[in-house]
């Protein structure tokens, strides 16, 4: 019988996905077991029969990723910062990277936010905020760097002001979902307009 047991564990250790993290957007990240000669994929979506946009060398690193994963198949796929023509962001598999070796963590970097019923976006970057819905003309705010809370590195808020009136971003560091796609974003929001309305989301890092 525990030749049965140990047969079976090893075969779920055999099963389980090669570097299987979390993503952190705080972190830059480099490919991994990458053939010399050979590349990894960008895609426009997170699927191995979508357009490639683009690709990462085999030693490639200071790459940006936003936080935002989907699984497909059994595989995880991470959406990266990635410029190439008009595409800004794009997919690649998770398995094929890993975090640089001693780095700083980034912070107070640009964020998209959004969420849904109703649809809006908050685009937070270089000390502007940007809000934007279906029903509503863009409207622009001034936005504070990060306060981060008080003895955390994954919770913080963002101020936000128009007009003399003040709101808020309470950001934090979770798995959130949309609601509406498979697509797994690294932190929930809720946001306080100037004007008052209360809205809830998901952000991810935009680059």
């Amino acid at each position: 019988m525990w030749m049965v047991k140990w047969l079976f564990l090893a075969l779920v250790l055999a099963a389980a996905p090669a570097h299987a993290q979390t993503p952190d957007p705080s972190l830059r990240y480099g490919v991994v077991d990458v053939a010399a000669g050979d590349k990894l994929n960008v895609r426009e979506q997170p699927d191995v029969e979508a357009p490639v946009i683009g690709a990462f060398a085999p030693h490639a690193d200071d790459i940006v990723i936003t936080g935002s994963i989907m699984e497909v198949e059994g595989s995880q796929w991470w959406e990266v910062g990635f410029v190439d023509g008009y595409l800004d962001r794009g997919w690649v598999n998770g398995r094929f990277l890993e975090p640089v070796d001693d780095q700083a963590r980034d912070s107070d970097y640009p964020l998209q936010c959004s969420g849904t019923e109703p649809f809006w976006s908050l685009a937070l970057d270089e000390g502007q905020a940007i809000y934007s819905s279906p029903d509503a003309e863009e409207q622009s705010m001034s936005a504070s760097r990060w306060r981060e809370a008080s003895g955390r590195i994954d919770s913080f808020a963002v101020q936000l002001e128009r007009d003399g009136q003040i709101g808020y971003a309470s950001i934090w560091q979770d798995t959130c979902s949309d609601g509406m796609s498979d697509i797994r974003y690294p932190f929930g929001t809720i946001v306080i307009m100037p004007e008052g309305e209360v809205l809830a989301g998901c952000c991810r890092r935009s680059r």
